[in-house]
């Protein structure tokens, strides 16, 4: 549990969840009527090894709950597998937990660390460039400094958001879970 969150977190994505979400992170819990074990096995049917490159995956709906990566007894690293690119893929951890003859799946969701990392020098270069213009007192450097970041910003969590929706609902499916 985060600081001062309740047990789910920020919510489901699906539905629109508690409102806008500002930030790429995104964690929820799936209640799953599967056993830990078989919940572990119904993620394995649906995860392939990661490869750095991969060759003929074109963008369909037969590639939504496919996923390349990691999958323990009791924990998971995984990615959607698209047919395109998206930096802003979430990467997806989870933690299968068992609640009797029952499954509680913890799921988060966020960006690589590396695209973190780059996504910050970025911000930081167009705000000194956007900074430099609004100094020299140009009315378009100021309208800049302010619409530049957060169009940037947006269009980092849209790609997010996008895939994040996505994800969430397959995970739902596949652990048969509410």
């Amino acid at each position: 549990m985060v600081l001062g969150a309740s047990a789910l977190a920020e919510g489901s994505v699906e539905g629109g969840g508690p409102g806008m979400k500002w930030t790429p992170y995104h964690r929820f819990e799936i209640q799953s009527a599967l056993s830990p074990q078989a919940a572990i096995e119904a993620l394995k049917a649906h995860v392939e090894e990661r490869r750095m490159f991969r060759v003929g995956v074109f963008p369909n709906p037969a590639n939504d709950k496919r996923f390349h990566g990691d999958v323990s007894a009791d924990s998971f690293s995984i990615s959607r597998i698209t047919g395109y690119r998206n930096s802003f893929l979430p990467n997806v951890t989870g933690k299968v937990r068992g609640t009797g003859s029952r499954s509680t799946i913890d799921v988060e969701m966020k960006l690589h660390s590396l695209v973190v990392v780059l996504l910050i020098v970025i911000m930081a270069m167009l705000l000194l460039i956007v900074g430099a213009a609004a100094f020299a007192a140009d009315a378009m450097g100021l309208v800049s400094l302010v619409l530049l970041p957060a169009l940037a910003y947006g269009g980092v969590l849209w790609g997010f958001w996008f895939e994040a929706e996505k994800q969430e609902r397959a995970l739902r499916e596949i652990f048969n879970g509410t």
